[in-house]
């Protein structure tokens, strides 16, 4: 089996735990991005997954707490949980806002996730293989910090946006640069093999589009303000342009690819930089 060869300049990211008091009270547009109904699903979907799939994550990585044998590492474990348990309960008050507009979502999301996480999961995991859950961690973490890079970077990304709901997506934006290589680093403590690293892209590669899609499309047949017209126009901002979600989300998995990456090769920590200057400093633990 071919190694991963890992380059990591500046040494392992440094994680800060916060705790942010977003205030959704005053709800949010039907077609909260760009005025886009079908990017709006789309990101909806999204955020859904998110509060079950950071779960996932944190299972994923703790399942080989006893592989990591630094303080630093042990300590940046307790801090990488600590994030995404956040990002769990503030995409959870920011998904209760879609209820606003009559959307019919919750059991059809509910029987979704138990299939993932009560039934594929475990028997992967503890039946097939266990480094499974920690390989698509990794993956699906480059894939997140890559979307998070291209938000951070365009000033525009979230124009017309309201300000609580663009705060919270530049806040999990900033922290999953943050902790972006915390899992690739576990799992190369756990089986440094190439093989291993893109059993869990391969999930990714399928499974993100897929369940997405399955969700945007509900939320899109359930949406009688958007048209034909509409979504035809918005395809394209969608899979075609440039700083489109889905040309990102190809382009993550070909660099991931390569056998010699690793993701503190994307030097995006200036990102970070420029966020905590624009932004007012959020309570830390």
């Amino acid at each position: 089996m071919t190694s991963m060869t890992q380059a990591s300049p500046g040494g392992q990211s440094k994680l800060t735990v916060r705790k942010p008091k977003f205030d959704f009270s005053n709800g949010a547009p039907r077609h909260w991005l760009k005025n886009s109904g079908l990017l709006t699903h789309v990101m909806n979907s999204l955020s859904l997954m998110f509060p079950e799939g950071e779960r996932f994550f944190i299972r994923s990585v703790n399942r080989f707490s006893d592989k990591i044998k630094t303080a630093e590492m042990q300590q940046s474990l307790k801090k990488f949980a600590g994030q995404e348990t956040q990002h769990g309960q503030q995409h959870d008050k920011f998904n209760a806002l879609l209820r606003q507009h009559g959307y019919e979502y919750e059991a059809y999301v509910a029987e979704m996730e138990n299939f993932i996480f009560k039934k594929f999961e475990p028997f992967m995991t503890e039946k097939v293989w266990d480094k499974l859950g920690l390989s698509i961690t990794a993956a699906a973490e480059h894939m997140t910090a890559t979307w998070a890079a291209h938000f951070l970077k365009n000033r525009d990304a979230f124009a017309q946006t309201p300000d609580e709901i663009k705060n919270l997506w530049l806040w999990h934006a900033m922290e999953e640069i943050e902790h972006k290589d915390f899992a690739f680093d576990v799992l190369a403590e756990v089986d440094d093999s190439y093989l291993t690293r893109i059993a869990g892209l391969l999930f990714i590669a399928v499974g993100v589009p897929v369940i997405i899609g399955m969700i945007a499309t509900r939320f899109i047949s359930q949406d009688k303000t958007m048209t034909r017209a509409d979504l035809i126009r918005d395809l394209p901002k969608l899979f075609i342009t440039k700083d489109s979600l889905g040309r990102m989300f190809v382009a993550s998995c070909v660099q991931y690819l390569d056998p010699k990456f690793h993701p503190r090769n994307n030097d995006d920590n200036y990102l970070l930089e420029e966020y905590f200057a624009q932004q007012e400093p959020l309570r830390a633990t």
